[in-house]
């Protein structure tokens, strides 16, 4: 019987293609990141994924994504 592994792109940051940065957006979360943790809500598809590894990348922050 196959060995059943994690899947590796739930806990993974995702490719970025061509994403445009979201200034406004970043500063709201430079503002909130100064205590451990942010909360990000919105409907699918709203680009929350996006928003947060974008933010990550550009602002070479730390994460933990899962």
């Amino acid at each position: 019987m196959p060995t059943k592994h994690a899947a590796i792109a739930k806990i993974s940051a995702p490719r970025l293609y061509g994403v445009v940065p979201r200034g406004r957006l970043f500063e709201s979360l430079d503002r909130g990141v100064n205590g451990r943790a942010v909360w990000i809500a919105g409907p699918p598809g709203a680009g929350k994924t996006s928003l947060v590894a974008s933010y990550a990348e550009e602002a070479r922050r730390d994460v933990i994504w899962y």
